[in-house]
């Protein structure tokens, strides 16, 4: 076809491959012919003489697709050959008899083990028990990728978009607050007193003093996408972005001014062992530790060149999760860190105490892992979670709300 549109002449299919139907020929000649009242009229007619085909072909059997007798083999031959089969056979079946019982008598079944809420949390009363899941309807789309609560029934959910939503019971319902701006919204802080401030993207920066019912913008100098935002007190607060942006406030955040971070990578995530200390994480395996609440920072050594999304303190244990599904803990406040392995899974994107033993970590492809000794070992949930997870967080009395793309916001019962 290719030599006959260039105006050269064609080999014949049946020079080529010799026995074939002369019919592919005066099919192929007429879809080229140069003279139009000479080709096939429409697509149709050119289907038709295909059909034409097939139908001789199916009554004609080729002497290219004959198969030649293959000669017998000799009986000794094929005696020896099935022989050698058995005995390969028994020296596979041995050797996965001997891999299998390796595995039971070990301990790495577990590390591929996934527990229900009731095999997790009825092993012990010291902590809330948890015994389901259930998603709840939120009536949008857009990815979630914050949630926080400053009671047991009042909350916020923030999303891309510009989607915010605000929930005044436990997150049966939620209601659409309109920001009028289209910009994915990362993260908020929220007061019982009514006190708002979200951020986003494209330095998205909605302060209110009325649950959002009436808010402002803030203007910065720079444009930033805004990751995280996160309070110690009433007063000190901080602000994480992107080109190594952190920013501090005062005053409750009616003000912020820059701090040297010391590096221009992505910062995600931020959390204080006490009102001095604290640790700041991010891209490339980013950690930043301050013990000056914030007011000069130093760069830790980084243990991986992955992204490391969350950290989180409860007293003097803490963990950091991040790309590839890596695992950090200390129980020295920060000091020293080390790497917990868990097999089997990919990207964790949070991790929250709810008390000094009990974390949660949460990700990619619905990956859900709780720990119940301050994160030294870890066991997997299995409840079916089929969506990559963003984020989650307690309220005061320690229930759990999960945020995820597709407009997913789930709470554990």
């Amino acid at each position: 076809v290719m030599e006959g549109h260039l105006k050269k002449k064609h080999k014949k299919v049946n020079e080529i491959m010799p026995g074939t139907s002369e019919i592919i020929d005066q099919i192929i000649e007429r879809a080229l012919a140069k003279d139009p009242n000479e080709r096939y009229n429409d697509c149709g007619e050119f289907q038709q003489a295909v059909h034409e085909l097939d139908k001789y072909l199916a009554q004609v059997e080729s002497n290219l697709f004959k198969q030649t007798k293959r000669q017998p083999k000799s009986k000794t031959f094929s005696i020896i050959a099935f022989a050698t089969f058995i005995l390969a056979m028994l020296g596979l079946s041995y050797f996965v008899f001997r891999q299998v019982d390796a595995l039971l008598r070990s301990d790495q079944l577990d590390e591929l083990k996934k527990y229900s809420f009731k095999s997790i949390f009825d092993e012990s009363g010291e902590y809330p028990v948890f015994t389901g899941i259930t998603k709840l309807e939120t009536g949008t789309n857009f990815t979630i990728n914050s949630i926080a609560f400053w009671d047991e029934r009042n909350g916020f959910a923030m999303g891309d978009s510009g989607t915010v939503l605000s929930t005044s019971d436990s997150g049966k319902t939620w209601q659409q607050i309109n920001l009028f701006n289209k910009k994915n919204i990362y993260d908020g802080y929220f007061t019982s007193s009514g006190k708002s401030i979200l951020v986003g993207d494209s330095s998205a920066f909605f302060f209110s003093t009325n649950f959002m019912n009436e808010f402002r913008q803030i203007t910065l100098a720079e444009n930033f996408t805004l990751f995280k935002i996160h309070f110690i007190d009433d007063f000190t607060g901080f602000v994480l972005g992107n080109n190594g942006l952190l920013m501090k406030s005062l005053d409750g955040g009616l003000s912020w001014h820059r701090i040297n971070s010391l590096t221009n990578q992505l910062l995600y995530d931020i959390s204080f062992v006490n009102e001095r200390k604290g640790f700041v994480v991010g891209w490339n395996g980013t950690i930043l530790k301050t013990t000056d609440r914030g007011e000069t920072w130093t760069k830790l050594n980084p243990p991986t060149r992955k992204y490391l999304k969350s950290v989180d303190f409860e007293g003097e244990h803490g963990i950091i999760v991040g790309g590839g599904g890596e695992i950090y803990k200390t129980d020295d406040a920060g000091e020293n860190w080390k790497l917990i392995k868990v097999d089997n899974i990919s990207g964790l994107q949070k991790v929250k105490f709810i008390n000094e033993e009990v974390a949660i970590a949460i990700g990619s492809k619905g990956i859900f892992l709780v720990s119940d000794n301050s994160g030294e070992t870890w066991k997997q949930l299995d409840e079916n979670i089929f969506v990559n997870l963003t984020n989650l967080s307690l309220t005061p009395q320690g229930r759990v709300f999960l945020a995820g793309v597709n407009g997913t916001i789930l709470k554990l019962l």
